[in-house]
């Protein structure tokens, strides 16, 4: 258990290993998980490729309210005042496994690579004051993954 405050942000490409990872920290730091699951109520449309628009001003406002909490979202590198923000990524190859697998259509996968090549959600974690933890999830069980996060929070 932490004896302080503690906000993480898991980000990265659809397919990294966000949700899975994130579910697990919470239950080793016994923390509150939110998702884009549980922001439904900010949706304020769709994309083209149907994901959710979900406006960044009420997520900050919702977060503000929260001490303690690991956000697992692909935008949550655009909340503001976290604590820790780490970046999952994965190689091109096993990333499209993942998605193939989850059902994504062949634009969203795509558009996903695309954003995974270019390391989208690194930069805009750059771009909104953050210092990012890169960590590839490829080849790595989750508990590996836990294990790298933690040990950056400790350091």
């Amino acid at each position: 258990m932490h004896n302080r405050t503690m906000k993480i942000l898991i980000t990265g490409t659809p397919g990294t290993g966000k949700t899975t990872i994130a579910k697990e920290l919470a239950d080793r730091l016994k923390l509150k998980i939110i998702t884009n699951e549980e922001l439904k109520t900010l949706i304020t449309g769709k994309g083209s490729f149907g994901e959710n628009i979900i406006d960044e001003t009420k997520i900050n406002n919702l977060l503000k309210k929260e001490d303690n909490y690991i956000f697992d979202s692909h935008m949550s590198q655009n909340v503001k005042n976290a604590d820790y923000c780490f970046v999952l990524t994965c190689e091109q190859k096993e990333l499209l496994k993942r998605m193939e697998k989850k059902g994504f259509e062949k634009g969203k996968i795509e558009k996903n690579l695309e954003a995974e090549n270019m390391k989208e959600c690194y930069i805009e974690s750059l771009e909104n004051g953050y210092k990012p933890i890169m960590i590839n999830t490829t080849n790595k069980k989750a508990q590996e993954t836990v294990q790298e996060i933690l040990k950056n929070i400790k350091n």
